[in-house]
Formats: C-alpha cells, structure tokens, sequence
C-alpha cells in the first residue's frame, strides 16, 4: 500500500490559498507530509480515485451553525486515461454512496444532494472504507474520522465582522482538541484582494499556514504583511489520508473536519 499520508495543504488547494514561507511547527508526523492536496484538487497524485468524507461548517458550536453544518461524502474513479468508471459498491462506515451521471458523461458517487449530514456520525470513529469493483473485486481501508472541530476561541460574529490581533498582531486559538488525532491541526490565514473590503489597501493576495499539535490551544501571529483594517479567513483543519488497494489500483480515502470564519484584522495592530 502506498503511504499516502495527511497534508496540511489539503485546505490550502480547497480556497486556493497561495503557498508562503512559514514553516510548519514541528509535530508528530512532521516527517514525509507530501505537498498536496488531493483530497480537494481530485484529480492530482499518484492514485486512481477518491473516496471522501468531509465535513465543514463556520467557527463556533452555536444552533445555527450546527444546524447548517455539511457532513458529506465523495467519490469519483477514473481509468488511465482519466475517463471516469463505474464501482459496483462504495461504502463510508454504514453510508452507502450513489452514483450520478453528469451531463457530460461523468460519474460521481456522493451522499443525497439534500441530506446535509449524513455522514455526521461518522466524526470521532474509525471508519471502515469499502469498495467493490465491477468485476467483484474488493478492498477496504480504515480512516480515522477526527472529532468535528469546534472553535471556541476567536468568537466569530453573526453579523459584522469581529476584530482580531491586538497591538502584538497575537491571536489565541481554542479548539476541541482530539488527542487520538496524532496528524495535527492545520491552520491558515488568508487574505484576499479580490475581497471589497480589501481593494483599499492595493495589496496582493497572501496567507500563511502552520501544522501545530491537536492540544486545543495555538497563538497565532498575523502577518506584519496584512494591514490593520483588513478582511482575512482563519481556516482550521483536521483529518486523515490513507490508500485503498484493489490489485494495482490505488484508492485515496479520506475524512477531514474543515471549520472557518472572516475576521477583521484589529486597527492598531
């Protein structure tokens, strides 16, 4: 099996954040993190499909954010000449995943289009992922699905924007941690030109992301590059990658909790 392993990158590619210069803080995997993502930009990487369980949602644990939370799942598999093929089952621990055929010929598996979270009770588990070929040929793999991250700390606003980073640009992250999650949080900030409230200040586009323990505490440092005033998404991220193996065709499977929010960088600071 092919050591395909969790990358902090994977949220990185989702919004399309531009690589930076910081280095990741040292962890327990620090070691071979390959430079991805995959489980976001799918067809990319040395593998011939996906199998996907994620979830994502806003800072906080209040009921609407809760309530609007998504918890789904993914798949699609291809040939080698990226044309892609029809499974006989895809399994994500007791969900079983359809198919549906694009208007141009594509198949994709998934969870129903209007079953937000499906796969919510997944989070926090070992998940047995399981596939069947059209020539009955099986695999499986187990995934560990961290608990959903919730963020306590920095508050994100209902309406508005709260600000963030004081006269030290210092910004203390709280989290649920996982302590059976020995892959990390990855963390990002990102701030975007394209964003009005941004188009003042003339500036490119930039972020920075770090790998940090999943210890539930982090002091972030906001760019001396991003000026006070400025609109910036803090993005956190936790989850696990492993490859599922049918002869020689190799299956990325996957599950991540993804949670974000826009805050204002404070004036002063």
């Amino acid at each position: 099996m092919k050591n395909i392993m969790f990358y902090i990158g994977v949220f990185i590619t989702i919004f399309t954040i531009a690589s930076c210069e910081e280095e990741p803080t040292p962890t327990t995997n620090e070691v071979n993190i390959p430079s991805l993502w995959d489980v976001a930009n799918l067809y990319k990487g040395d593998w011939d499909g996906y199998i996907n369980i994620q979830g994502k949602k806003l800072f906080g644990d209040d009921p609407i954010t809760i309530a609007n939370a998504q918890n789904t799942a993914i798949a699609k598999f291809w040939d080698d000449s990226e044309s892609t093929i029809t499974m006989d089952n895809v399994m994500v621990g007791d969900v079983n995943l359809s198919s549906d055929v694009s208007p141009s010929g594509n198949t994709r598996y998934s969870t129903e289009a209007n079953q937000r979270q499906t796969t919510k009770h997944l989070f926090g588990n070992t998940v047995n992922v399981s596939l069947i070929n059209n020539n009955n040929e099986s695999g499986n793999v187990e995934v560990y699905c961290p608990t959903e991250l919730v963020i306590n700390e920095p508050i994100r606003a209902t309406t508005g924007l709260n600000s963030i980073g004081g006269m030290d640009r210092k910004v203390l992250l709280k989290w649920n941690a996982d302590y059976n999650n020995d892959k990390g949080v990855g963390i990002a900030v990102s701030y975007s030109s394209k964003l009005m409230g941004n188009h003042a200040f003339g500036l490119p586009s930039m972020s920075s992301r770090i790998l940090v323990d999943d210890d539930g505490e982090y002091t972030l440092s906001i760019d001396e590059n991003i000026p006070s005033g400025a609109i910036i998404t803090v993005y956190m991220i936790r989850g696990d990658m492993q490859g599922l193996d049918i002869k020689d065709k190799t299956y990325l499977s996957s599950c991540y909790s993804l949670t974000y929010a826009m805050f204002k960088v404070a004036a002063g600071s």
